[in-house]
């Protein structure tokens, strides 16, 4: 509160907006009230995706998005009445998310599952080595990972007051709970309503303008040379670069970001940045390598033309 009060900013909470008239330069909120602007920045972030079938309104099945999200699970867990040992989670998906998420309930004892759509873990992040290095040591912490696999039915077990999931192979497992951390949709339905150009995110310029000069757009949902960039270091670079451009600086000018990913494991340092694999027989790309497959120590550089452009590093 301070905080906001020394920006003295002026804060709507609970409260979203309904509609942009882009003409008149009015927003209208969710209590019905008009608000003028001179400049609009839309930053509505993005929500978890969930398949058609997760039927999420039913106990059990989760997304993991907000502490909120975070809290239900953790009641959901803690009125099962089992003790931590005998109780079984089974998550959706091997990226960031899943893995940090199978990992910390893993860490209480409880047993997990992961279900994952690829044939191997966090297939954007790193390269097929990475991977298998990572799985090895997931595995070696007692969890399970279904690879190639989706989830085909998931129906209350009424004996065991749990779940009963079918996989897609036809495997059944029996859980107290599935969460689904498959990754996220931008929240683009207000840019596309005021029919703003979008693709897959809203599409914006060097300086984060939309199609509208006077809205901008930032974060998860802003879509630059046809990229779209989830992290927060990303999103922070646009606001400096739009609020550079609002003020009058046209001199920076966004070029999009480096994409790094760290994985928050316990006893595993393991982080991607930028490129991880060099594109098949171009040959101005260089791959240095050190590795000690007993170790789980990986570490590769690719360069180009002199420079870093990309890396995977673990141990």
């Amino acid at each position: 509160k301070g905080e906001i009060d020394k920006l003295k900013v002026n804060l709507l909470s609970g409260v979203s907006i309904l509609h942009i008239d882009k003409e008149k330069k009015i927003i209208t909120d969710s209590n019905g009230n008009n608000h003028r602007y001179d400049t609009l920045i839309m930053a509505t972030g993005s929500r978890a995706f969930v398949p058609n079938n997760a039927q999420l309104e039913l106990p059990g099945r989760f997304t993991l998005r907000s502490k909120g999200d975070a809290d239900r699970l953790k009641k959901h867990l803690e009125n099962t009445g089992l003790p931590e040992e005998e109780q079984h989670v089974v998550v959706v998906g091997g990226g960031l998310l899943g893995l940090e998420l199978a990992a910390t309930l893993n860490k209480k004892n409880i047993q997990i599952t992961i279900v994952q759509r690829a044939s191997r873990l966090m297939e954007r992040q790193l390269d097929s080595i990475a991977s298998r290095l990572l799985a090895e040591d997931v595995q070696d912490r007692g969890i399970q990972i279904y690879f190639d696999n989706e989830v085909h039915t998931v129906f209350e077990d009424l004996n065991a007051n749990g779940l009963e999931i079918t996989l897609k192979t036809g495997k059944t497992i029996y859980s107290n709970a599935i969460v689904y951390a498959i990754g996220t949709i931008p929240n683009i339905e207000l840019a596309k309503q005021s029919k703003l150009k979008t693709r897959r995110g809203v599409i914006v310029d060097q300086y984060l303008q939309t199609s509208n000069p006077h809205i901008f757009a930032l974060g998860e949902i802003a879509e630059f040379n046809n990229s779209l960039y989830g992290i927060t270091s990303a999103a922070e670079q646009q606001a400096d670069i739009a609020v550079n451009y609002i003020l009058g600086d046209l001199s920076s000018i966004y070029s999009g970001s480096v994409l790094m990913n760290i994985l928050k494991f316990e006893d595993l340092d393991l982080c991607s940045i930028g490129m991880v694999s060099a594109p098949e027989n171009d040959f101005s790309f260089e791959e240095i390598i050190f590795m000690d497959v007993n170790q789980r120590y990986y570490k590769k550089c690719i360069i180009k033309d002199d420079k870093l452009v990309g890396t995977v590093l673990m141990g």
